[in-house]
């Protein structure tokens, strides 16, 4: 285990697509923080890059799967190689974040069903990776 892990945990998933799946999958966060408690709030974008985040930054629990706790997600496009990457995670104290890496990882999973299912981009990889 790296030092990084210790403080930093993110899952990811690229799939092959266009400015326009870009787009739609920003929208997607924007459509399920209208219909959740716990709401998206799009941080900063640019033309290649959207990061949102969910949850409370500081949380005095031991409930990593909480949706309370803050999660990140960033969505990032490559027009160079037509690649869109979608990453679920966090960084914060140490341990934390890897603790909630099983959270994650379904927040990644519905991403992802959302992604497949309304034939917006085509996964790349069958493999969810974490760095």
């Amino acid at each position: 285990m790296s030092l990084k892990e210790i403080f930093s945990c993110y899952v990811s998933t690229t799939y092959r697509g266009d400015k326009e799946a870009f787009e739609r999958i920003q929208q997607y966060f924007k459509d399920v923080g209208r219909d959740t408690e716990n709401q998206w709030k799009k941080r900063n974008a640019d033309d290649t890059k959207a990061v949102f985040t969910a949850g409370k930054s500081f949380l005095f629990t031991f409930d990593y799967e909480s949706s309370a706790l803050e999660v990140r997600s960033i969505v990032a496009y490559s027009e160079a190689d037509g690649t869109i990457t979608v990453s679920v995670g966090n960084s914060g104290f140490p341990f934390e974040p890897l603790l909630s890496k099983p959270r994650y990882e379904k927040l990644l999973e519905k991403v992802n069903a959302f992604i497949v299912d309304e034939g917006i981009a085509v996964k790349r990889s069958e493999e969810t990776s974490a760095t």
